[in-house]
């Protein structure tokens, strides 16, 4: 959690760049397998899964729960999208300081 917090420099096949820091939480924690929430501020390619592996882990399974400050829905399967409310819409633009 420490590596995260302070940022990770990422040098791979992919490419190479500094993550700014992230949180990592460990949820549930097993012999072979971990579960743990990740908060990151950026999105680069694969960045999770780049920075797991930089600290030499790897990552099975990730799940999306929200994009800034929109939750995404719990209700929709897998693969279901719904249209955006005319407040997340301005929330978006918003914050991407667009209006």
């Amino acid at each position: 959690a420490a590596a995260f917090a302070a940022g990770l420099h990422i040098r791979d096949a992919d490419g190479e760049f500094d993550a700014r820091p992230a949180q990592l939480t460990i949820l549930a924690s097993g012999d072979m397998q971990s579960e743990a929430r990740v908060r990151v501020t950026e999105g680069k390619y694969h960045q999770v899964k780049r920075m797991f592996a930089s600290v030499e882990n790897s990552v099975v399974a990730l799940r999306r729960t929200a994009i800034g400050a929109l939750k995404l829905d719990s209700t929709l399967g897998e693969g279901e999208a719904r249209l955006l409310t005319d407040g997340e819409r301005k929330m978006i633009f918003s914050e991407a300081e667009i209006i």
